[in-house]
């Protein structure tokens, strides 16, 4: 499955920015965010068949993210193990050191945000993540902030009727994401030649010669 969505996702990276309309744009990184599902998906149901032949059990690392309703829900299906220990080790003793309880709501609500923001951060230390994808992390980031400041993940856990929004509102802020990964190298060379994105959308293949622009 990953591999037949990803090479849908092929052909339209390979298409030229000119020729490249926005129901196909939109259709590549939907395929990529599939891709990467079911890549990690895959990976995590061998992990845990080969750990059941030699008799060493796995806790499920990988849940259906697919269907989360709020970005935290996919997060922490995405990856549990690592959300789990980080919340242990990291956001709960944290949460204990700064004594959120004493605290009046306003307080509570930038020491949450605070902590939540450090969490991330050792998240992407973690992955060694670069500062090529600083866009994308920005962008993870919002919902994380969103739901400390106003609730939103509280609000679509308790109110059925709007999980179908949740679900919308989720995936869209993952598909980014990974738009944001995936698309990295045109970041960086955005900002090593001083080009606009507009100009960059402009330049051909026919334009590089012998490694110059």
């Amino acid at each position: 499955l990953a591999n037949n969505v990803g090479q849908l996702w092929e052909v339209y990276k390979a298409t030229e920015l000119s020729e490249l309309s926005i129901f196909g744009a939109w259709l590549g990184v939907i395929a990529f965010s599939f891709q990467i599902y079911f890549d990690f998906s895959g990976y995590s149901d061998m992990g845990r068949g080969i750990s059941a032949m030699l008799g060493i059990p796995l806790a499920p690392d990988f849940g259906s993210c697919i269907i989360s309703f709020t970005p935290a829900d996919y997060a922490h299906n995405f990856l549990s193990s690592l959300g789990l220990w980080i919340d242990d080790y990291i956001r709960k003793p944290l949460s204990s050191l700064c004594a959120l309880e004493g605290k009046n709501n306003k307080a509570k609500k930038i020491l949450t945000t605070a902590i939540s923001l450090f969490c991330a951060l050792v998240l992407l230390l973690w992955f060694k993540i670069g500062i090529s994808v600083l866009p994308a992390i920005a962008l993870l980031l919002v919902p994380t902030l969103l739901d400390c400041l106003f609730g939103i993940d509280k609000a679509l856990r308790k109110n059925k009727i709007l999980r179908p929004l949740g679900w919308i509102y989720t995936f869209s802020f993952v598909t980014l994401f990974w738009m944001l990964i995936k698309t990295r190298d045109l970041f960086c060379f955005c900002a090593f030649t001083s080009l606009r994105y507009s100009d960059m959308a402009k330049i051909r293949r026919t334009d590089i010669n012998d490694n110059y622009l």
